[in-house]
């Protein structure tokens, strides 16, 4: 691609301003000082200083190569800068899809921050999220309770952590949320005009660009959601050491990068596990699942 010939889109997404190549809608438009660019171009075959050799990635303190067949290639260095190398024929869209989940989130990672899977709602100007492993319904319970009770969505999947002096803080990521058809269902929302995540998946992305909270919080409560084999929904508190050990389970990409990024991990969990209190949830699959998770959550919300 002729660089001088190239569009430049600028976003906003987890608290950076990026500097775009490919077009990123889920993305806020930003005019601030641009401290990420994406943009196209040759990828590096491999590492010089590898640490880890996977399957079809490669990682080292500053740079990550992974290799996405038949879409892309993506190259993300010193967590300032992402480049990408179609596949022939690949559609763009499909290419984004890639980025801005498991790419971006390699970025995150080089630039200090701590990315949670973790959805995430704004309540009185504080964050509460919901960390859960694929498929659980994190997307789900955090769209249902801004619609049943006005909680602005903060992020999707991904959400990062940091800290300002000493403080942690969560930052926003982008409006839009991925969700399958179930989930579609259970909100009551009409997929016919929702567009699909990638051609190959089933999924669709909602945007709830009007019930979006864009900036910096102070985290509130944290809720984990896993899976139960019992009727009734089971919410118990979570406290002590097994606050960490649990959330550093769901760290975004976890066993990709290892113990790679430890130091900076550590360090924010712990700042953010004085500041917040933590529950598990163990939630059943009936039909009324959805609204008795709500329920219970907003139940313990109201008591902080």
């Amino acid at each position: 691609m002729d660089k001088k010939m190239a569009t430049t889109y600028t976003y906003s997404a987890f608290g950076i301003n990026i500097s775009s190549e490919i077009k990123i809608p889920e993305f806020l438009p930003s005019s601030g000082d641009i401290q990420v660019t994406v943009s196209y171009g040759e990828v590096p075959k491999k590492l010089d200083e590898k640490i880890i050799n996977g399957f079809r990635f490669q990682i080292s303190a500053d740079e990550f190569i992974i290799r996405y067949k038949p879409w892309a290639a993506f190259y993300v260095c010193n967590g300032n800068k992402i480049i990408i190398q179609p596949e022939k024929d690949a559609d763009e869209n499909d290419i984004k899809t890639f980025l801005i989940s498991s790419v971006i989130v390699m970025l995150l990672h080089q630039r200090g921050l701590l990315p949670l899977h973790a959805s995430g709602i704004k309540v009185d100007n504080k964050a509460v999220l919901f960390a859960a492993n694929a498929g659980v319904g994190k997307s789900t319970i955090a769209l249902d309770l801004n619609r049943k009770y006005g909680y602005p969505l903060i992020a999707d999947d991904v959400t990062v952590v940091s800290a300002i002096n000493n403080l942690p803080v969560v930052y926003s990521s982008f409006p839009s949320a991925k969700l399958w058809q179930d989930s579609i269902e259970m909100l009551g929302l009409l997929n016919k005009d929702l567009p699909f995540i990638r051609k190959d998946v089933f999924k669709y992305r909602f945007d709830n660009r009007p019930a979006f909270f864009s900036g910096i919080l102070e985290p509130l409560l944290i809720f984990v959601i896993e899976n139960g084999d019992k009727e009734n929904i089971e919410i118990q508190e979570i406290k002590g050491v097994d606050k960490f050990n649990v959330l550093r389970q769901h760290i975004f990409r976890a066993k990709m990068i290892n113990e790679i990024y430890a130091v900076e991990h550590f360090k924010i969990l712990t700042q953010l596990l004085k500041s917040v209190s933590c529950f598990k949830i163990l939630k059943h699959n009936n039909s009324n699942t959805l609204n008795e998770l709500s329920v219970t959550i907003q139940d313990t919300i109201k008591q902080w």
